[in-house]
């Protein structure tokens, strides 16, 4: 099966990292840790089926994974991918299904969330809706988040399928 992992995962980090302790975000997060999990088993299946051998599957996905991660969110925004100097590089941050599931996770995280500043000092960032705008992630849902993540998972399946149908015979 592949609930258990994500779901000792989300419960051993989401306090962990001191996140907002209310059950509906905690379930939204563990959604999200899920489809992404799902999503990278996804991708896993279908670039194996169309590699004829296992070192070369083994390159294609540990690529493909890498990639992910450094368009995942977490090394770059939205909104540093927005300016001229990155536009090309655009189309591997629509590729990355980790991306989706970070900017959902963070969304989710973001939204009520207020900051406070020590006394006698100002804060440029007071609420989570500002770093929202201020990373980019108020072009995003979390609905289309999630949406992206579940297309994502059945055309990888889809994909796989048809790499065992047609080549692997």
């Amino acid at each position: 099966s592949l609930l258990p992992q994500p779901v000792l995962f989300a419960i051993i980090v989401y306090p962990m990292l001191g996140l907002q302790a209310t059950a509906s975000k905690f379930f939204i997060y563990l959604g999200f840790v899920t489809l992404t999990s799902m999503a990278a088993i996804a991708v896993s299946a279908a670039v194996t089926t169309f590699c004829l051998t296992v070192e070369l599957s083994t390159v294609l996905v540990s690529l493909f994974f890498e990639i992910s991660r450094l368009f995942g969110g977490f090394y770059t925004s939205p909104a540093q991918l927005n300016t001229p100097q990155y536009e090309s590089w655009k189309f591997l941050d629509a590729l990355s299904y980790i991306k989706y599931g970070f900017v959902g996770a963070a969304l989710n995280e973001l939204d009520g969330l207020e900051f406070t500043c020590p006394a006698g000092q100002t804060c440029a960032i007071t609420s989570g809706e500002q770093v929202e705008v201020q990373k980019g992630y108020d072009e995003y849902t979390m609905g289309f988040c999630a949406g992206v993540l579940v297309l994502y998972i059945f055309g990888c399946r889809i994909i796989a399928y048809l790499g065992l149908k047609f080549i692997k015979n």
